[in-house]
């Protein structure tokens, strides 16, 4: 039976058949179709190997200032506090709860294209890496 509230009536499945129409009748077209990803990076000290710290002159809010300084992202704050930042409405950096930070890239075509997307925010950490020299 269907749990869809806006179906006007539920039909019992009755065969594999019924099962397998029932999933492709709300499946995207092969066109349509895209993958997605969420990665995530935990920055820490290069001396001790302990995760950074959110204040600091090498902690995550510089990270944070520094991509949003050199790479064009809008900061989304909580009091002064950076939380997360996005760029062009489609790409999200998101602080999780452990410290790390989270790349939400936009729908893509192809796994191809999502490497290009985890590539690309990984040469951004690079660089931010190289201007806070004690982290890694």
């Amino acid at each position: 039976m269907s749990t869809f509230l806006g179906e006007k009536q539920s039909t019992e499945l009755r065969s594999e058949e019924d099962l397998s129409h029932y999933f492709e009748s709300f499946a995207k077209s092969h066109d349509a179709m895209r993958v997605g990803v969420e990665a995530e990076f935990l920055g820490v000290r290069k001396a001790t190997g302990q995760a950074l710290p959110y204040d600091g002159p090498d902690g995550i809010h510089e990270v944070l200032k520094l991509l949003a300084k050199l790479y064009g992202y809008d900061p989304v704050l909580e009091n002064v506090n950076i939380i997360a930042l996005g760029r062009g409405g489609r790409i999200v950096v998101s602080l999780e709860p452990g410290g790390q930070l989270e790349l939400s890239a936009p729908p893509a075509i192809n796994v191809f294209e999502v490497e290009g997307q985890i590539q690309q925010f990984l040469s951004e950490l690079r660089e931010v890496r190289a201007r806070l020299s004690g982290i890694e």
